[in-house]
Parts: C-alpha cells; structure tokens; sequence
C-alpha cells in the first residue's frame, strides 16, 4: 500500500498557527492613530473605584497573599490590545513570606471580555533583582519554571481570574517574577485590561507587538520598564481542609437552536474527599439547573459535571454562572465563575463547499474554509478551533458536522467558521468519511482500522452501527448524490467507487486519473446531483467526479490541503403570488410582509405581489389593508410556482349589517343567516376558498361548518340588487 504511510501519518503537517489580521499594521510600535484610540476608549470607559465588584474588598482566606489594592488600569500581566504580548513582574520576600508552594494565582480583570487574549503561558523563578533597571533586564527564561499553559474561558465580565497552576516550591530567601506570555495571534478592545498598583521601583516590564510572537527565551528590549505591579493573589502555604472550585464553563460558542450539553469542571483543592456538594449553573435567561453530589471528588481530583440539555434561542453573548457549594468550604473566592457563552445563528450560503484548511503553502493552516462550487475559489472563514483537523464534513438537515482526525470528535461548522463540538463517535477507529442519505435519513462514516475500511450508520447518540467491511482499501471520503447512493475515493490505488449501503461492500467504478496523497474529501450534491472534490495530489484542487467513470475533472487549483468537504447546494426556487381581495375586488397597496424572505411589499392594481427566488420550505406571512381585518398566515412552496388567495375582511360593514343577521356568533360552526330579502349566501375561508354555498329560502338559511377549523370566516351575500358581506366566528 504505496500510500498507507502518507495518510496516516505525514498528515502532522496540518498544525499551524493563526494568520495576521489583514488589516491591522504589523507593528512593535503604538502608532499614533493607535495612542489616540485607547486614550479616548479609556476616557470613555468609567472605570472607577465604584465599579469593583464586592468580592474586590473580601478578606483572605488564610494562606492568601494579595498583592495590590488600587484600580489603576496599565499593561500588566498582559497587555490585551496587541496580538502579543510578554510581561515580568517582581515580587518582593517581604511580600511573600515564608518557604511553601505556591499552588494558584488570580488577575484582577476590569474589562468585559478577553475573548482574543486568553492563550497564556505563566513562569515563575527565583530571583535576586528587587526591581528592573532597563528595558533589557530580563529575568532569562532558563531560570524560572512554567507552572501554567492553556487557553482560558473568557471571564466576560470583571473579576479575579483564578489560574490553577502546577505548584511552585518558593524558597523563602528570594524574591518572586512572574512571567505572562500571551500567544492568541488577536487583540480586544483598550478598556480590557486588569488593575495595577503603584510601587516604589520599576518592578514590571512590558513588551507588546501586532506582528511578532515574542519569544521569551531571546527577549529583546521591554516596550516599557514601569514602578507597577499588576493586582496578584498567591495562594501559599498548607492545603485548606475543605475547598471546591468551579475551574470552567464550557460551551463557550453554541448555535441558536442547537441543543447543547453545558459543562462544568470542579477541581477539590482542599485535603479531604467531598461527597456532599451540589453545583448551580446558569444563563441569566431562563436556564437554572443544579447537579447534586453525582460523585464524590477525591483530594486534588478534578471532575467535569454534566448538566441538562441547553438550547440557547437568542443570538448574541450569554452570561453563564456556575456556583459550587460545599457546606464545610473555607475558600468561598473560587467557588464562583462567571463566563460568556457567544450564541450565533446557523447560517449557511447556497452554492458553497465548506471545509477545513489544514495545510497552506501560503497563508495559514488549520483554517476553516468554503468556496464556491462554480469556482472553487477558496474563501477563509476562521481558525479551526479542533485539535487536529477535520477528516470529512457533511451537510446534514441544514447543518454541517465535521469529524476531527483521530478523536472521533464530532464538531458542528456554522457558516462562519464557528466549531461547536457536540460529542465522539464510539465504536469506531479513524473515521475518514462520512455521508448523508437524505431519503433514508441515514448517516454513514467509513473508518480504517489500519488494514481495511469499513462502513458504519451513525445513532443520535453519536454511537455506531457496524454495516460491513468496505474491502482492503483506504477510503478516504465517501459521499451520497440525489437518488441516496454511496460513492467513495481510495487513496491507496486511486480509485473511485460504489459502497452497498446495506452490506458495507465497495466495487471499483473507475480509476480518478490523477494520484491522490494525504487526506482529502469528496461531496454530494443532493439537489443537481454532482459529485465534488476537494482532492489533493503534490497540491490541491477543486473537482467534479463522473458517477460513471470516476474521472476527476479540474475545476480550479489551489496549494492548499483541504481535508473536509460538505456541500451547500444551489437549491432550485420559485415565484410565490399572493392575491388579495376583498370577496369581489382585487385590494391594491395591500402591505404584505414575509419576515424570513425579507419581503415587506404591497399590491398592485390587480391586488397581486409576486415574490421570486422562494426556495422549497414553509414560510409564515402577513397582509394587511387600510379599513381590513389583518390576516396571518403560512404558505408552503414545494416544487412549483404557487398562487396565494387571500380574502381580506372590511372592518366597515354596519349598513350591510342592517340588514342580515348571523345566530349564533360566534357559534360552533351550525348557524343561520336571515336577511330581508333571498340571498345566495356563500361561505369563504380566509383564503378566499368557497367552503359552502347555500340559497336563500323565505329569507334565511342554515349553515353547517362543523368540519372546518376554527376561526374567522367570511359569508358574501350575492343577488341581483349587489352583493355584500358579513363575518362568523367558529370556536
């Protein structure tokens, strides 16, 4: 197998790193424009003592040593309005204590979210420096130890930010830096930074730039050397007896409308196993669940506790709080964390391929993608926020999902570029394919055990059902077209083939005509029924693949390596009319507004609006007319042009009214009407359907619409003096 080795392990390449922001200057130096933009954002912000929250002014527990009490805002520990970012800072022994471990540390943070400056990595070392007296006096990087390095949950308001670190062994005699390297390749607003205070000597260094990651093993000069000292809790000294800390929120991005699982990681810092504890967890807008005592937490042992389904209705950021409580507790600043859940629409554009960009000769990697399928230009969406890329990706009911190499890990991909995981597939080895039967409803994944692929159908539980062996073959994407028949490429002799979706077994089509090498993914077209790939040889491109034969066809080429590939499609429209009379007469300039078309038009002369480009789904509309009783309703487009009937209500019909009656009304649908002379009397939905049509005898008629929903009808009284109308309520 010429090419096993290529895809299951030269694809490490795809690890990489953020690319520039475009349009920001790649420069170590505040400009100007810069300067004058965070004086005004901090002239603005009101930052003021009355802002601290109270938890500010707590007393300690024991063993907490806190360091600074004033609210100036500067640039320490990290200096979040530039890509990066690297700070010491020295404390002083008389500041510390005694010998003992130094097992947390907090940041007081003022601002209201981090979002972009929250990839840490946290020193600390001994030192004899009591202060730093240039810009290029660093404590060098070999003589102090990392104790912390991860990607933080942004606390989305102000607060202490509690860091959990690996326990440092401070000796007593020497003084204390602390070292904050900040990586996250973007930056957030000037009022996001965290209280200072004041001290005697110059006992901070900052350095900061949009273009460079500084590398703290050969620091050049600080951007400033400053009498600072940002606000610092250490906690020092002997494990409390008891003590439960909320250490994570997690969602940190969810989907409107998509069911979420959130999470809550609790760490016991304190000496003994807590079995009596519950945690409260909520979203300020309805959501309030609390897990009691679901396991007992051993010393220094960490959890994760699941709590129930969240399904966040509203776009924008959401304020998740998390409570531990522990009866026995003595350390209550930890047992609260505040956290922002940003909440974005599922949204996605017709016509596109989305993907995941895992190397780039050009630009950088681990990228989430999509391009056109006319064109097959790639368009960058966001970082990938997997650890490893996507394998394959598929659209899914509206929603593309994506498996993670290796992990089994199921992320959905918004239209964005936002990753949402949503669980792991069990049962499985290394999934690298996945489609989906829309006729069926039924999902498959091909996975590779490291000597065949085989084929499994996908539960809502993410667990698997084994189908059968594809053959000894190294499948390397698999796709559906519109009759719900399984395709898929192999990597090893460059095959396309068929998958028997009821035995898993494949047979060769044809050959692809080019050496596919590394991983890559083919799509279905549901709707114009076309097979594409994102395929890749020495380089990528962007192909149709003949059901037939298997030829590939180019259709653009691009260097970039593109392993996930779940197709959008064009969907086919049509024109949706809607007329609106009165019974008789066409209505002109009748408003009618359908919100999710963005459609907000009136009628013309003949009482019609036409709307074009209607894609098949059901739509919720409105009409309303000066001197008419306003009318909702819904309409549904299939696969046809449709004509919408809408017969609107005067709200002016006292002197017809005169003259006829309508008892019962409202009634439960058997009434009569009497006039002072005959009538053909016809009922009509608001629709303008003719449900019954009765004469007139001796000047009244009864009328029977049990059978009929409940509502407003319209009764039209026709004979050869005019016509006229009246209303009856069915409940």
């Amino acid at each position: 197998m010429k090419k096993l080795f290529t895809f299951l392990m030269a694809l490490a390449i795809c690890v990489g790193a953020n690319a520039q922001s475009a349009d920001r200057a790649p420069n170590s130096n505040m400009t100007q424009s810069k300067l004058q933009k965070e004086q005004a954002s901090l002239i603005t912000s009101g930052i003021s003592q009355t802002n601290v929250p109270q938890s500010f002014y707590q007393t300690p527990p024991k063993g907490l040593v806190e360091i600074g009490t004033e609210t100036l805002t500067e640039r320490y520990p990290v200096y979040s309005f530039y890509n990066y970012s690297y700070t010491q800072s020295i404390y002083l022994q008389s500041e510390l204590g005694a010998a003992d471990n130094i097992t947390q540390i907090w940041y007081y943070f003022a601002g209201t979210t981090l979002t972009n400056s929250n990839d840490w990595t946290i020193y600390m070392g001994h030192t004899s420096k009591t202060q730093f007296s240039s810009i290029s006096d660093w404590v060098p990087l070999a003589s102090m130890t990392q104790v912390y390095s991860s990607t933080f949950t942004d606390p989305g308001a102000p607060g202490w930010i509690l860091f959990d670190i690996t326990d440092f062994a401070y000796n007593g005699t020497d003084n204390l830096v602390i070292a904050v390297d900040e990586n996250k390749a973007d930056y957030d607003a000037a009022t996001n930074k965290f209280y200072s205070s004041a001290v005697t000597n110059t006992r901070s260094l900052n350095w900061y730039s949009d273009a460079t990651n500084f590398d703290p093993a050969t620091p050049g000069d600080a951007s400033y050397c400053q009498a600072f000292l940002p606000n610092t809790r250490l906690l020092i000294g002997t494990t409390p007896s008891h003590d439960l800390a909320v250490n994570d929120i997690l969602p940190i991005t969810a989907l409107v409308g998509v069911p979420v699982t959130p999470q809550v990681k609790v760490r016991n810092l304190g000496a003994n196993n807590e079995a009596v504890w519950s945690i409260n967890l909520k979203d300020g807008a309805g959501y309030n669940q609390t897990v009691t005592n679901s396991v007992t937490i051993n010393s220094t042992q960490s959890i994760v506790v699941d709590f129930p389904t969240w399904t966040p209705t509203v776009a924008g950021p959401s304020q998740m709080t998390a409570i531990v409580t522990l009866a026995s507790d003595v350390n209550h600043l930890n047992d609260t964390m505040h956290s922002v859940c940003q909440v974005v629409p599922v949204s996605y554009d017709n016509g596109y391929s989305y993907g995941y960009d895992a190397y780039s000769a050009g630009t950088a990697n681990a990228r989430v993608v999509r391009n056109p399928l006319a064109t097959g230009v790639l368009e960058d969406l966001a970082a990938g926020t997997s650890a490893d890329f996507l394998a394959c990706a598929e659209y899914i009911d509206g929603v593309v999902y994506g498996i993670e190499y290796g992990t089994n890990n199921v992320y959905i991909v918004n239209g964005d570029g936002t990753m949402l995981l949503m669980g792991t597939l069990s049962g499985v080895t290394v999934v690298s394919g996945i489609a989906y039967d829309q006729l069926d409803n039924v999902i498959y994944v091909a996975d590779y055990n490291g000597s065949e692929s085989i084929l499994y159908s996908v539960n809502p539980d993410y667990s698997t059902n084994l189908i059968g062996t594809i053959g000894s073959y190294i499948v390397i994407g698999i796709a559906t077209d519109a009759d719900g028949d399984l395709f898929g490429i192999e990597i090893d002799t460059d095959n396309f083939m068929s998958i028997d979706k009821a035995t898993g077994a494949g047979a060769v089509i044809g050959a692809l005509g080019i050496d596919i090498n590394y991983a890559q993914d083919i799509g279905g077209d549901k709707v114009n029924d076309v097979i594409y790939g994102a395929l890749y040889t020495s380089t990528g491109g962007w192909y149709t693949i003949d059901k037939t034969t298997g030829v590939a066809t180019l259709i653009s080429a691009y260097d970039d390596e593109i392993t996930a590939c779940a197709i959008v499609p064009v969907l086919e429209t049509y024109s949706v009319t809607v007329t609106v009379t009165d019974g008789t007469d066409p209505i002109q300039g009748a408003n009618i507004v359908v919100a999710t078309l963005s459609v907000n038009g009136n009628t013309d002369a003949s009482g019609q609006l036409v709307i074009a480009d209607v894609a098949p789904e059901t739509y919720s509309y409105s009409v309303s007319a000066t001197g008419y009783v306003p009318y909702d309703g819904t309409f549904v487009v299939v696969d046809q042009d449709i004509t919408i009937p809408v017969v609107l209500v005067s709200t002016d019909i006292a002197e017809f009214n005169t003259h006829v009656s309508v008892i019962p009304n409202p009634s439960s649908g058997i009434f009569t009407v009497s006039a002072d002379q005959n009538y053909l009397v016809e009922v009509l939905d608001l629709t303008g359907r003719v449900i019954q049509s009765v004469n007139m005898t001796n000047n009244n008629a009864s009328i029977d619409i049990t059978s009929e929903s409940n509502g407003m009808y319209i009764i039209r009284f026709t004979n050869e003096n005019g016509t006229g109308i009246a209303k009856v309520i069915k409940k």
